[in-house]
């Protein structure tokens, strides 16, 4: 007689039930035969002399052979406590639905990561990102700024690295104050600095994947008066329009292989010269208002692709 093995999900999070990341709870529910909330900073690692993969305990369940693990966000401890979570997971081989790599390199909360820069070496094809700079010391701004405007590449667009929401991007129209800034930057403790060309972009789309999979999409339509369309600076959401082909075409050639598994929000521009460009790959996103344009379910889609991967 074969042997019902239960499927058990782990599900890292630690915020208010009553957020919108509850559906993915609520959805997981009828898929999963038991839920475990993971609090990294609670779990408790038994190494033994005989194995590579350590025990992992919290309260009185085992993490070890979770048939999936959704990392939806953290608080309450540090990235450390994450990191190790994530990497020991990993190693005794769960699935989960966020690349370590990319935590690791790009979450917010990680000291001295590399933040939006990360995203500069996972391009798989050449003309797809938008023409950037990296400067890691504050003697360097000249040359580099030289080198920008050999380039035709002014104005300029400030993006903090660990940026969010497009808090903290700024506009530097000539290079004396792009020079400023950028050495105000580095006088206040940065440690890199990341340089894009200024495009201001007909379009804009927010696309969200799992699993290299399109859930939905939405176009967004900034104010006239701010540099990006971002919902927290006052841009709104549009229903996309039929041209959306051309869009779903470009981002899954261009999406990192790091980003072939895994729930993303991705934006994309369309400049007046014809290009797409990837602007940018969320590994945390908030979805809300989504359900009332769109009429898609995020965490109901988002729970059935992920489930396909979950082991026995």
């Amino acid at each position: 007689m074969p042997i019902n093995k239960k499927k058990r999900l782990g599900i890292i999070y630690h915020s208010s039930i009553e957020d919108e990341r509850r559906g993915f709870l609520e959805h997981s529910k009828e898929l999963y035969d038991e839920i475990v909330i993971i609090r990294p900073e609670r779990v408790i690692y038994e190494y033994k002399r005989d194995s590579t993969v350590p025990e992992m305990h919290i309260e009185d369940n085992s993490l070890n052979n979770l048939s999936m693990v959704y990392f939806l966000e953290y608080s309450g401890c540090s990235p450390q406590q994450v990191l190790l979570l994530l990497n020991n997971l990993r190693k005794e081989g769960c699935p989960m639905s966020t690349n370590v790599e990319r935590f690791a390199n790009c979450y917010s909360g990680v000291t001295d990561n590399l933040g939006k820069c990360y995203e500069l070496l996972q391009s798989k094809f050449d003309n797809v990102r938008t023409p950037s700079y990296v400067i890691h010391y504050k003697n360097l701004v000249d040359q580099t700024l030289k080198i920008a405007i050999e380039n035709g590449h002014f104005p300029l667009v400030f993006k903090p690295v660990n940026g969010l929401g497009g808090m903290g991007i700024r506009k530097l129209d000539s290079p004396q104050e792009a020079k400023t800034y950028i050495i105000s930057q580095f006088d206040s403790g940065n440690r890199l600095v990341l340089l894009e060309q200024f495009i201001k972009f007909e379009r804009e789309w927010r696309v969200y994947i799992a699993d290299n999979q399109i859930i939905c999409a939405y176009e967004r339509v900034g104010l006239p008066y701010q540099i990006t369309k971002n919902l927290s600076r006052g841009g709104k959401m549009k229903l996309i329009d039929s041209d959306f082909d051309l869009v779903r075409d470009f981002i899954l050639e261009a999406l990192p292989l790091d980003c072939q598994l895994g729930l993303y929000g991705v934006d994309i521009g369309f400049s007046s010269r014809g290009e797409f460009h990837l602007i940018e790959i969320n590994t945390i996103f908030l979805y809300r208002n989504v359900w009332e344009l769109t009429k898609v379910d995020i965490p109901f889609e988002a729970t059935r692709i992920l489930y396909r991967r979950a082991r026995v």
